[in-house]
């Protein structure tokens, strides 16, 4: 922008699998030109692993609305990288992945996520914003693949 301040840009990754989600990714698109920032809005459907861990690696803030979801990779994923993710405040990221404002953000409509971006561009300083994405990263090693295997192990260790 003339002001020298990136303007912010809403990157939506996902798959893309039939008719319904074509219809939905369309449906988003229209939303976007309606109001008239389809600038500001990048689509990437079906994107390659490492198109979406550049775009991670690049970004600040994350958001993953599903309700209700069991549990969910992608917040996980989401956190491993360093975003500061906002996710719906249901489900496994409420239940098993996030602990509100000391690995990443609850929220349950659009005004609180709204809200929660706010403080975090205006709040929170890279101090405060490292020591999120830290404990994020701590905590997220209990669902690793190595972590997994030791409790799956010690579980059935008794019946092998």
């Amino acid at each position: 922008s003339e002001s020298g301040i990136e303007v912010p840009k809403l990157l939506l990754y996902g798959g893309c699998r039939d008719e319904h989600d074509e219809s939905r990714v369309e449906e988003l698109r229209t939303l976007a030109s309606n109001l008239d920032i389809e600038d500001l809005v990048e689509f990437h459907l079906n994107a390659p692993f490492d198109e979406l861990k550049d775009a991670l690696a690049r970004s600040l803030l994350g958001i993953h609305t599903m309700w209700n979801e069991h549990f969910g990779i992608a917040p996980v994923e989401i956190l491993a990288s360093g975003v500061l993710l906002c996710a719906h405040n249901s489900g496994g990221p409420k239940m098993d992945i996030i602990s509100q404002g000391t690995t990443g953000f609850l929220a349950t409509d659009a005004e609180e996520y709204a809200d929660t971006f706010l403080q975090i561009l205006e709040k929170y300083d890279k101090e405060k914003r490292q020591e999120i994405r830290s404990a994020a990263a701590e905590s997220v090693k209990r669902f690793s693949q190595e972590n997994f295997l030791l409790s799956f192990s010690a579980a059935t260790k008794s019946i092998l």
